[in-house]
């Protein structure tokens, strides 16, 4: 359980205890912590603890165990891996969620090739175990990744879209099947998993390898625990948002409140951060399920359309574009073309640091970087002014989009994610369209200059300055 930490409405879960259930054996569910995530801080590590505690005490009511492994300072990030080999060498089958992007994709990809089995893919996004028991070897090696993010499974979309109408069209019949059925998915959630689950008294084997039953009683201390970590403890904790069940809170309050009926309107408003859901870090870590999600807010087509068509464009261009989608070699040719041949356009260097230090110069870009920095979060509408500023000042095209990736992973609750990467690669060119007149440094690649927000600029200072952002306040 790595990127979809919660104990309802969750595929991977289900295909696990369904497989336990058929093939007579025994369920373990585990979740590891690596310090060897890119961008392990103290803000991921405490959000994601947050969620894993919660998940745990929820699947304990189901008669479940979340097991826990944390690498702790001084701990051999080696032993750590080798503990999580181990772990799906001695399983006869591992259940794993499909996500496209950086860590986990890579970890999924190392351990299948570690195990020597070949990962199944199946055009429904169904396992029909009938008929996969002979992928199963009795002495274990098996590892299938099912995807717990997407309305749409990614295997079933096919292939990678340029443009969102495309993507739309596409997947429009497939969708619509979709969402009838997940009207009747959350009646599984009630299913006990205490005939399959391992008990805390029946993991001897994983003796030597530190594993915790988490739980709000082992995880009553995350600030003690992150602090005993070889993460990054520069990046503090959000002030604004919590880990785990607190998602729900914050959705039930943009329903209830007429946010959600409203959103086609407020969106786009930098000083309104609560006129959208702000469950994009929630998302990215599985602690609120996008099936339920997608069935409350049907009702209002423009957040569906964002979070059923811009959401699962991005999730399956990352599945097709892997590892591509990191680069420039991501997106257009077009794209690529143009920023190439302005890659020597005069431009006012500036240092990555000096960018990090939110100490540009330009006030509006400037208030996004302390935005990030302070509050992990970062509206949308601003977002996308904020990475394209950074071709003005990095030395290259290329530079400028890592530099846009490495300051949205680090600080952004929802880095990491297909949809941080779609949304930056759009700031470069995809899912987009050449533009005319030709723009020194941007070529034919979109302009969003940052004066755009001036208007609004001591506004959205307020904001960001205060001790939140947004109505939320974290409840660790």
């Amino acid at each position: 359980m790595q990127t979809a930490v919660r104990g309802h409405e969750n595929p991977a879960l289900d295909v696990a205890w369904m497989a336990a259930r058929q093939l007579g054996l025994s369920l373990v569910i585990c979740s590891c912590l690596l310090a060897g995530h890119p961008h392990a801080n103290d803000r991921r590590w405490s959000f994601l603890l947050e969620g894993l505690r919660d998940a745990g005490d929820e699947l304990e009511r189901r008669g479940g165990a979340l097991f826990l492994h944390i690498q702790r300072s001084g701990g051999s990030p080696a032993h750590s891996w080798q503990g999580m080999l181990s772990l799906a060498r001695g399983a006869t089958l591992t259940v794993t969620e499909d996500m496209p992007v950086e860590p986990h994709r890579g970890w999924t990809l190392a351990i299948t090739e570690a195990l020597n089995s070949r990962q199944q893919e199946h055009d429904s996004g169904v396992i029909d175990l009938t008929d996969e028991r002979d992928t199963v070897g009795s002495s274990g090696g098996g590892l299938w990744a099912v995807d717990t993010a997407c309305v749409v499974p990614c295997i079933q979309v096919g292939r990678a879209y340029e443009r969102a109408f495309a993507f739309r069209s596409a997947t429009a019949g497939y969708r619509s099947a979709a969402m009838g059925m997940l009207q009747r998915y959350n009646k599984f959630d009630g299913i006990g998993l205490g005939d399959v689950t391992l008990s805390e008294g029946q993991v001897g084997w994983m003796d030597g390898w530190d594993v915790i039953k988490a739980n709000s009683q082992t995880l009553s201390s995350i600030a003690e625990i992150v602090a005993d970590t070889p993460v990054d403890h520069t990046v503090p904790p959000s002030p604004s948002l919590s880990g785990g069940a607190a998602g729900y809170a914050q959705w039930e309050v943009f329903k209830s409140s007429g946010r959600l009926k409203n959103y086609a309107k407020t969106r786009n408003d930098i000083l309104t951060p609560d006129g959208v859901s702000r469950l994009s870090p929630y998302h990215h870590w599985g602690m609120v399920s996008p099936f339920r999600i997608a069935r409350e807010g049907a009702a209002v087509y423009k957040f569906q359309d964002e979070f059923l068509v811009w959401r699962e464009l991005a999730y399956s261009f990352c599945h097709y574009r892997y590892p591509q989608h990191s680069t420039l070699d991501g997106v257009p040719k077009w794209a690529r073309d143009t920023l190439q041949q302005h890659a020597a356009d005069a431009r006012e260097a500036l240092p990555l640091a000096q960018l990090e230090g939110a100490s540009t110069g330009d006030p509006v870009w400037d208030a996004a970087q302390r935005c990030l920095n302070r509050h992990g979060e970062l509206h949308n509408n601003i977002r996308m002014t904020w990475a394209k500023a950074i071709l003005r000042w990095a030395p290259t095209p290329g530079d400028a989009l890592q530099w846009a990736i490495h300051l949205n992973h680090k600080y952004a609750l929802d880095g990491c994610d297909p949809c941080s990467y779609a949304g930056i690669l759009w700031c470069f060119g995809q899912f987009d369209g050449p533009k005319s007149p030709e723009r020194p440094i941007f070529g034919r690649v979109r302009g969003r200059p940052t004066s755009i927000h001036n208007a609004k600029l001591a506004g959205y200072r307020r904001i960001v300055d205060r001790d939140t952002y947004g109505a939320a306040r974290r409840t660790p």
